[in-house]
């Protein structure tokens, strides 16, 4: 699969769009939304996607509780840091 992506955050409207055209239809949805659109034939069908869980919701529920002497964070400086180096050098060309 080839793809192209384009971002203009100076943009006079905004729209958050992901479009996916194949041999037979395209797809279209957007990253925030619930529905997605598929157009295989005269008629599009659009179907309801329910939200996803926030994945990052209990470590961040972790560390405002060590904020407010409620609790233990398992996420320290050191693993932030090793954290960021992985991610760097996940990154580097």
């Amino acid at each position: 699969m080839v793809g192209t992506g384009a971002w203009d955050f100076a943009a006079a409207r905004g729209a958050d769009v992901i479009q996916i055209n194949g041999a037979a239809g395209r797809m279209i949805f957007s990253t925030f939304g619930r529905g997605v659109v598929v157009e295989t034939g005269e008629t599009p069908e659009t179907f309801e996607v329910p939200a996803p869980p926030h994945v990052h919701q209990p470590l961040a529920q972790t560390i405002v509780d060590e904020l407010r002497n409620r609790g233990t964070s398992p996420s320290t400086g050191r693993s932030a840091a090793r954290t960021a180096a992985v991610m760097d050098r996940v990154l580097e060309d």
